[in-house]
């Protein structure tokens, strides 16, 4: 018997403006990005939307810098208990100021947003000498406005152990101490990998047997990247389904034996872990987003102007398997003569594309259910729509900074040439592209319409790109400098909003699909 999906209805026109006026959607940073912390890299202004500096206030006039902290909604920021605690005690909350949209310390500007705290929420059992329940709720006397620069974070509505992290990097940001023995007073930012518990404690048992419990978890490299002094409170946020979610927040370090009172930034971090308090934040009525949880779009009545509604459609019992497995990340395209649902059906779509100069979602094609192979070469089937500048990477690395990896940047209707590179990038801004291919291909992308292809990388070096339904390869390219490898792969975007599919069936494409629509899927 088919299955019920409820599925709301959106042309793919409408899907490019619906993100473009979500100002107010979790995280996602408004502002373009282009690079704690010790061995970090400095930020930009708007990158970190959600991440807030707590200051002190000593006097009417004068206020110290002490943590960082996250927006979580309009009225609410989470940071560390230590953090609002002076000499053993709590620190009145009407001392407490939060900044929001500030970059430089040092310097204010019309982004900034002050807030004075009027109530501060603790665990009973939060403790500044062991690091207990490290986590404290800061409710705003007035509300943020969100803007470019002041947006909330996500966190994740389900709990995901820990251990399914360990190896996956996570970001962190502050002003905290750095390598110069001196506080920053521009934001930074690391990418540092989760550690398990075994490590951590091998690292420093003296430290972690004492303080490392099932509600922290420690993450690191250990090679001068990491949270410091002037770091806590703030967050440990990762990149999932195009989304920035809060997991950790910044809490404790063993000291430099040199410098006294100054963290260890060749140690592990432990780190609060958000998602073992979901519970108590919901008793304290704290509101969060979880994206990845929820429809992709609201519910509305049938429209006259042919943007969204609401159907539900029969499906066999192999796609509602598949849509139950994926929930609201994936698009089907459906004939409007209803006779079957096909085409783009199974393939996972990849919104809210991060920018050219952030940190990318490598995804390891092997996973892919759909990735194809030969006696001589390996393939997938991507898929793009958006005006122009579509552009993937891959490589043989899931993080790879310091290696090279193969660019190919797709025209539409703003540049009819379609360019290859090599790209190298040793951070967030520093890169070198080194140009392999210039190719005339007029028109590619379209704002409308998918475009669906096939990636074929061969064992000789040589790449091809063949639109569905074609023999011939619209582009080719080699690089007689390095091997390339389809092991890992990611997308990106320039200035125009672009959505990926990605895992696609390879047994279907994309011909005759003048009369149909996208339909992102959620079950009833």
């Amino acid at each position: 018997m088919a299955g019920l999906v409820l599925l709301s209805l959106l042309l793919i026109s409408v899907l490019l403006t619906s993100h473009q006026i979500s100002a107010q959607q979790c995280g996602q940073a408004q502002v373009l990005k282009q690079g704690l912390i010790f061995g970090g890299t400095a930020s930009t202004p708007g990158m970190w939307p959600w991440h807030v500096a707590v200051f002190h206030r000593e006097s009417i006039r004068r206020t110290s810098y002490k943590c960082g902290g996250t927006i979580i909604n309009r009225d609410t920021v989470l940071t560390a208990y230590h953090c609002v605690v002076e000499n053993q005690r709590p620190i009145a909350a009407g001392r407490l100021v939060a900044r929001a949209g500030l970059f430089d310390l040092d310097v204010g500007g019309p982004t900034v947003q002050e807030n004075r705290v009027f109530d501060v929420i603790s665990p009973p059992g939060a403790s500044v000498r062991t690091f207990d329940d490290d986590i404290a709720i800061l409710k705003m006397q007035t509300q943020f406005t969100y803007d470019d620069y002041v947006q909330p974070v996500c966190i994740r509505s389900v709990r995901q152990d820990i251990g399914q992290l360990v190896g996956t990097y996570g970001t962190v940001v502050g002003w905290g101490w750095t390598e110069q023995s001196t506080t920053s007073a521009e934001l930074r930012q690391a990418n540092v990998p989760v550690v398990s518990a075994e490590d951590c404690l091998a690292s420093d048992r003296n430290l972690f047997s004492q303080v490392l419990t099932t509600k922290v978890y420690c993450a690191g490299s250990r090679n001068g990247t990491s949270s410091c002094n002037g770091d806590s409170g703030g967050g440990m946020f990762f990149r999932m389904g195009g989304y920035w979610f809060l997991r950790g927040l910044t809490s404790f370090s063993a000291v430099d034996a040199k410098q006294s009172g100054i963290c260890d930034s060749y140690g592990y971090v432990g780190y609060t872990d958000v998602a073992k308090y979901l519970d108590w934040l919901r008793e304290q009525g704290v509101r969060y987003e979880d994206p990845l949880q929820r429809p992709s779009t609201v519910s509305k009545p049938v429209p006259s102007d042919g943007s969204t509604a609401l159907l539900r459609l029969a499906v066999d019992p192999k796609t509602k398997k598949f849509l139950q497995q994926h929930g609201g990340n994936v698009l089907l395209r459906v004939q409007l003569n209803g006779r079957r649902v096909e085409t783009v059906r199974g393939c996972l779509q990849y919104d809210t594309v991060p920018g050219y100069n952030e940190t990318l979602e490598y995804f390891a094609t092997d996973n892919f259910r759909h990735v194809g192979r030969t006696h001589n070469s390996k393939y997938i089937r991507v898929g793009m729509v958006g005006p122009t500048d579509g552009i993937i990477r891959f490589g043989k690395s899931r993080f790879p900074y310091g290696e090279s990896v193969s660019e190919i940047c797709l025209s539409g209707w703003a540049n009819q040439n379609s360019e290859v590179n090599r790209h190298t990038r040793t951070s967030n801004s520093e890169y070198v592209n080194t140009p392999l291919k210039i190719q005339l291909t007029p028109d590619v992308l379209s704002k409308t319409r998918p475009m669906m292809f096939r990636l074929e990388v061969f064992d000789n070096g040589n790449v091809l790109l063949t639109k569905d339904g074609e023999k011939r390869p619209f582009l080719e390219f080699n690089d007689n400098r390095q091997r390339l490898d389809l092991d890992y792969i990611a997308f990106t975007k320039w200035n125009h909003e672009l959505f990926y599919y990605y895992d696609c069936p390879l047994d279907t494409d994309a011909n005759g699909v003048d009369d149909t629509v996208l339909l992102r899927c959620s079950l009833a």
